[in-house]
């Protein structure tokens, strides 16, 4: 539960957080009013803090027993639009990394700026489940090649598509193209039910990719073993997701063995003007 709370000694009654509030339970102050919230609109709430964002006083605060601020320092410089050109055709998937583990304190704040992205309804329903330990991530992958090895066996269609065989192959080879010889992984699953943790996901996986850099680290998504958690309740409970809940997605993480030196090249956005 959560509560808006409005320091009238510095609110300027100037409306910022009526209009920028998403769902809209924010009366507009009058003359000589200052802006609340109702009583039958305090439950709908989504705790997104908007509100507090955007007001130019900073008079208004969000307070809740589940939520926790950020420290981020003042008068930060904005990002650049030349930074962010710059930057974004340099990130790339990771498929190479050293054995080296990541230090738990770097993936713990790694995953704490994730919190932040956007999410429906400010659900924040993405839970997060990470694989750390080196024996249990080759365990894991090697739970999934027996899984895949098995469907080859039954002729599975789907087997065939995502030619199984090759990645079973590789594996007997000493060869890890399921999940790179990664040294972590990190799983994103919700409950069932929520229709719309699937999208919170993969905008959540994808802040992770984008933001792993900047702690030195690389990452990429692990798709074949995904597909595997997806198909196996046995590796799902492996993975400790509870039985009320589905995997949304694996990512690969670690220090990239290889620095990009360039961006490669891409084709030209396809757009269409209205």
């Amino acid at each position: 539960m959560s509560e808006t709370v409005f320091d009238q000694k510095i609110c300027i009654k100037c409306g910022v957080c009526v209009e920028v509030c998403p769902v809209g339970i924010i009366s507009k102050p009058g003359a000589d009013e200052y802006p609340f919230i109702s009583a039958e609109n305090k439950a709908k709430c989504i705790q997104c803090g908007q509100c507090e964002a955007f007001c130019p006083n900073e008079a208004v605060e969000v307070i809740g027993t589940d939520l926790f601020k950020m420290d981020i320092p003042k008068n930060q410089p904005a990002i650049t639009a030349e930074q962010i050109k710059s930057y974004f055709p340099m990130r790339r998937s990771i498929r190479r990394y050293k054995q080296q583990p990541v230090d738990r304190k770097t993936l713990e704040q790694l995953l704490d700026v994730v919190r932040y992205a956007p999410s429906g309804i400010n659900q924040q329903a993405i839970r997060w489940i990470v694989v750390y330990n080196k024996e249990e991530v080759r365990k894991l992958t090697s739970m999934t090649i027996d899984i895949m090895r098995q469907m080859v066996k039954d002729k599975s269609p789907m087997a065939a598509m995502m030619n199984f065989q090759n990645m079973v192959s590789a594996w007997e080879q000493g060869k890890d193209i399921v999940c790179r010889n990664a040294p972590h992984l990190v799983i994103a699953y919700g409950r069932k039910e929520n229709r719309i943790a699937p999208v919170d996901a993969i905008i959540a996986m994808a802040h992770f990719d984008l933001a792993a850099p900047a702690f030195g680290l690389g990452s990429c998504s692990a798709g074949y073993f995904g597909i595997i958690a997806n198909l196996s309740p046995a590796l799902r409970q492996a993975l400790g997701i509870p039985g009320d809940c589905v995997h949304l997605g694996t990512l690969l993480t670690g220090y990239p063995q290889y620095t990009p030196r360039r961006a490669p090249k891409r084709k030209r956005a396809s757009i269409t003007w209205k």
